[in-house]
């Protein structure tokens, strides 16, 4: 097949959709992707980029078209501005790219006006439209506007139209599809769950944790608002007379300015330590090192988060402050601890578990044995191709 890709994002921003993309082709597949000039998480375009001449590039076999998005940079307006550039710019690409395309994907991260230029494509050349949908709107948008009932409204309105527009839509978390079918209508039989692969370089990998006498807590990711990681600093307050415990955060983004200024200023920075970004390759030490992996989000989001299938395929304990469908595998594999999402209370008292050494053991193998079954890039990408598939034959 010949697959067009609209993503926001794509390498050397350090995405899934990279790894998607390259096996697509290694399949024998031929993969164009629609993104824009890298500079996510800092806000600012790569250096390599700066003087980027023309609009593509071939990287590992995928033909690459960079648009001239605005970059990220800090504050919610500056964001928007960064979303809509991005609508803006890939849409205006649509008018001069080839018509010999199969079947048209779209990675959909946040924003959701991302697929606009997808739809845009598919209408104008009568093509099968699949959208992976990765953050769930309206809910994904509603921290923003629940006081404002007019604007949840429209982005609702809007939500309809897009995942209408597509031919499949595919989620990353099942509580997807009741949520999507209930709040939008989007008929069951265009819904389908397909789970995000993660890489799997941790399965062979020696990770045993040396005896330090401490507990080593350890969130790995993108530090937004929507991962609440204030509740975090709040749980340690409560914990700050326990001594035996360390956090490390490895990671950037958003809200990480505001997380180092909060643990400042309950006077935890001895409980607490930032080890900023790293690629997917420099981590292996970093979860070595923990000894409790930790996740946590939004009250009542819905989404299974990608660092989830990574801390499996680790075997080590997780916890967090989560609800959703983190919970049911948490359950099932009795692989840790959870609080309710936003309870810091109850954060604190799963982590007080593990600083004295009361909480439950796991089963690492387990653990990878899930993560073989279920989130491998060689099952998300068999099941990725059926859909594609079947949506360039109008199935």
């Amino acid at each position: 097949m010949n697959v067009l890709v609209f993503s926001q994002y794509y390498y050397p921003e350090q995405f899934l959709i990279n790894d998607v993309c390259e096996t697509l082709v290694e399949n024998g597949h031929k993969v164009t992707v629609i993104t824009g000039m890298p500079n996510y998480p800092y806000g600012k375009i790569y250096s390599d980029y700066i003087n980027f001449i023309g609009d593509r590039e071939i990287i590992n076999g995928v033909e690459v078209i960079r648009c001239n998005v605005r970059p990220r940079k800090n504050g919610i307006i500056n964001l928007l501005l960064n979303y809509y550039s991005y609508m803006n710019k890939a849409s205006r690409k649509v008018k001069s790219i080839s018509s010999d395309y199969d079947v048209v994907f779209n990675y959909q991260l946040s924003p959701l006006t991302q697929a606009i230029p997808a739809i845009l494509y598919k209408k104008k050349n009568k093509k099968g439209l699949v959208i992976y949908c990765l953050d769930v709107y309206p809910r994904s948008g509603s921290d923003y506007t629940k006081r404002i009932p007019f604007t949840y409204s429209c982005i609702k309105y809007l939500s309809k139209k897009i995942y209408n527009a597509a031919d499949k839509v595919a989620v990353s978390s099942e509580p997807f599809i009741p949520y999507l079918h209930d709040e939008v209508g989007i008929p069951n039989e265009k819904l389908t769950y397909i789970p995000q692969h993660s890489d799997a370089s941790l399965l062979n990998a020696d990770l045993s944790s040396e005896d330090n006498g401490i507990v080593d807590f350890m969130f790995a990711g993108n530090v937004g608002k929507g991962q609440r990681l204030d509740i975090l600093a709040d749980a340690v307050k409560l914990l700050e007379n326990e001594k035996d415990f360390l956090v490390h955060i490895v990671g950037d983004g958003s809200y990480l300015y505001d997380l180092k200024h909060k643990v400042n200023a309950f006077g935890i920075n001895d409980l607490f330590r930032f080890h900023g970004y790293h690629k997917r390759s420099e981590m292996i030490p970093f979860y070595k090192m923990a000894d409790v992996l930790y996740i946590s989000l939004r009250k009542e989001n819905l989404t299974l988060p990608g660092k989830f299938q990574t801390y499996l395929s680790a075997g080590k304990p997780i916890i967090g402050a989560i609800d959703g469908a983190a919970c049911k595998i948490i359950d099932e594999l009795q692989c840790g601890l959870y609080a309710p999402a936003e309870d810091t209370q109850a954060l604190a008292a799963v982590m007080k578990r593990y600083i004295n050494h009361t909480a439950p053991t796991v089963d690492s193998e387990k653990m990878k044995a899930y993560f073989i079954d279920n989130f491998t890039l060689l099952k998300f990408t068999d099941q990725l191709l059926k859909l594609l598939g079947e949506a360039a034959l109008g199935q």
